[in-house]
C-alpha cells in the first residue's frame, strides 16, 4: 500500500458503503433469527428429527464433509430443546441438501405425506424468507436485483468486519484516485461480475452467495491497474513474520487471480474464490481500458505527492537562507511559494519585510498586498496586521498600490475591527490618490453611512451627501 490518502478530500462513498454494510447486517441479523427460531419450533412440533438426521449424515458422507460434527450424534432425542434446534436448523436451511432429501427422506417418514408437506411449507413459507434466500445470489434463479443486493449481506459479523476493514483500507484510496462516481460504479459492477462468475462455475447450485468480497476485491484489482507500472509495496505475513515487499502493481494481479483460482481447485473452505477472482479481474479491466478516458487516474494522488511536506521543506530552506543572511535566495523560494500558496500568511509575512527594505519596488507591494489577502482570508486581521498596514501605508513609493478591491475589504474591516478613524483617513487618501474608482468610493461611502448611522450620524451625513 502507498501513502496516497488525501485528507482534505474525504471517501464518503467508502464510508456510505461501510455504513450502509453495517445497518443491512444488523437489520437482516435480528430480522434472520427471529426467522430461525419460528423455524426451529415449527419443525420440533413434527417430530421427526430422529429419523430425518440419518438421511442428512448420509447427505454429509457422500458430500465429502467428513468434518462435520453432526455425523457424531447417534440419539438426536437425548439432546437439550436447543441443540435439536440447532440441528433442525443446520438442515432445513442447507439448500444443497434438499433435493437429496426430497428423494431419500418419505421412505425414513414411512412416506407420511401430511408431515413431508408441513416439511416442505416450512421451506417454502419460512426458510424462503430468510435474508440470503431473498437477496443473496442464487445461481440456480439469477436476477438483476440479487446481483447486487448479494454485496451488502453478510454471513456472519467476522465476515463483515474483514470485508469492512479491507475496503476502508484499499477503498479510501481508490476512490480518491478514481472520483466518486467511478469508484461506486465500478464497485457495484465488478461485484455483479464476481457474482456471475461465480454463478457461472456453479450453475444451477441452489445455494446462496452473500458478501462484499468481490466488489472489493475489484476494488483492489483497480488500485492495481491505477498504479499500473510502477512499483509498490505490498504487505504480507508469513505465521507471525510480517514485511512488505516492492513489485510492479500490474505484475501481482495475476498472482492474486491465480491464488484465488488455486483455493478454488484445492481449498475445502467456505470462500466465494470464483468471486473473488472475477471481481478483481474485472476492476483491474475497467481501470486498465478506460485510463486515458472514461476511467482518469487522479495523477497527484499517483505519484504520492504530499504539497504540506513539500511547502514545510521549502519554507524550512527558505528560513534558514535568512539565518545566513541570504536574502536572494530566501527571496526567490518565498515567492516560489507564494504562487503555490497564494493564502499563506506565513510566507508573505516573510515576503514583506524582505521586500519592504525597497519600498519603490514593484515586489514591496505585491508582497504587502499578498499579506493583508492572506490576513483576510484567516480572519485574523488583528493589531500586528493592523501595524503592517499602517507602516506600509506610510513606506509605499511612490504611493500604495493595494488593488482596489481588496483595499475596500480592508476598509470595512478596520471600521468593523474598531478602527474607524484609521479607516476614514485611508479611505480619504485612497480617494485623493485615485485608487479607488468612482464606483468603488461611492460603494464604500454607503459602507461608512451605514456603520456610522447608529452610532455618529454627522459623520454617517458626510458619507450619505459627499
Amino acid at each position: 500500500m502507498e501513502r496516497t490518502f488525501d485528507i482534505t478530500r474525504p471517501p464518503l462513498v467508502t464510508w456510505l458503503l461501510i455504513l450502509f454494510n453495517c445497518v443491512i447486517f444488523v437489520w437482516t441479523s435480528i430480522g434472520d433469527s427471529r426467522r430461525l427460531d419460528q423455524i426451529a419450533e415449527a419443525y420440533s412440533r413434527l417430530d421427526i428429527l430422529p429419523q430425518e438426521l440419518p438421511v442428512y449424515q448420509s447427505y454429509l458422507q457422500q458430500s465429502g464433509r467428513f468434518d462435520s460434527p453432526l455425523l457424531t450424534i447417534k440419539h438426536p432425542e437425548q439432546l437439550s430443546i436447543e441443540d435439536q434446534h440447532q440441528i433442525a436448523v443446520a438442515m432445513l436451511v442447507d439448500a444443497d441438501y434438499q433435493p437429496y432429501a426430497s428423494q431419500h427422506l418419505p421412505e425414513f417418514v414411512d412416506y407420511d405425506k401430511p408431515i413431508l408437506a408441513s416439511r416442505s411449507r416450512i421451506l417454502s413459507d419460512q426458510v424462503s424468507g430468510l435474508s440470503w434466500n431473498r437477496f443473496g445470489f442464487i445461481p440456480v434463479q439469477i436476477s438483476a436485483l440479487t446481483v447486487f443486493s448479494h454485496q451488502f449481506l453478510h454471513g456472519g459479523l467476522e465476515h463483515l468486519l474483514g470485508n469492512m476493514i479491507i475496503l476502508l483500507l484499499v477503498g479510501m484510496t481508490v476512490e480518491q484516485l478514481l472520483g466518486s462516481v467511478n469508484y461506486l460504479i465500478f464497485y457495484l459492477f465488478s461485484g455483479a461480475v464476481g457474482a456471475l462468475f461465480f454463478g457461472l462455475l456453479n450453475w444451477g447450485s441452489p445455494s446462496a452467495l452473500v458478501g462484499a468480497s468481490g466488489a472489493i476485491s475489484g476494488v483492489m484489482g483497480m488500485y492495481v491497474a491505477a498504479y499500473g507500472h510502477r512499483k509498490i509495496r505490498f504487505f504480507y505475513f508469513i505465521g507471525i513474520a510480517f514485511n512488505y515487499f516492492r513489485a510492479t502493481a500490474l505484475l501481482i494481479l495475476p498472482v492474486w487471480i491465480a491464488k484465488e483460482l488455486f483455493d478454488l481447485v484445492f481449498s475445502d473452505a467456505p470462500v466465494a474464490y470464483a468471486a473473488h477472482a472475477g471481481g478483481m479481474a474485472c476492476g483491474a479491466l475497467l481501470v486498465w481500458a478506460g485510463r486515458n478516458s472514461w476511467a482518469r487516474v487522479n495523477q497527484q494522488i499517483i505519484e504520492n505527492r504530499d504539497d504540506e511536506a513539500d511547502y514545510r521543506e521549502q519554507l524550512q530552506q527558505a528560513l534558514q537562507a535568512v539565518t545566513q543572511a541570504d536574502f536572494v535566495r530566501a527571496k526567490k523560494i518565498f515567492w516560489r511559494l507564494a504562487k503555490l500558496h497564494p493564502l499563506s500568511h506565513r510566507v508573505f509575512f516573510q515576503l514583506y519585510h524582505l521586500e519592504k527594505v525597497c519600498p519603490d519596488n514593484k515586489a514591496f507591494h505585491l508582497a504587502a498586498s499578498g499579506l493583508f489577502r492572506a490576513s483576510l482570508a484567516d480572519g485574523q486581521f488583528g493589531v500586528s496586521e493592523q501595524a503592517m498596514l499602517k507602516e506600509y501605508w506610510s513606506l509605499a513609493q511612490p504611493h500604495p498600490q493595494i488593488p482596489a478591491t481588496l483595499l475596500s475589504k480592508i476598509l470595512v474591516k478596520l471600521l468593523t475591527s474598531g478602527q474607524p478613524a484609521l479607516a476614514e483617513k485611508m479611505f480619504a487618501e485612497a480617494v485623493s490618490m485615485k485608487i479607488l474608482s468612482d464606483v468603488e468610493s461611492n460603494e464604500l461611502r454607503r459602507d461608512f453611512a451605514r456603520f456610522f448611522a447608529h452610532n455618529n450620524p454627522e459623520t454617517a451625513k458626510k458619507y450619505s451627501n459627499p
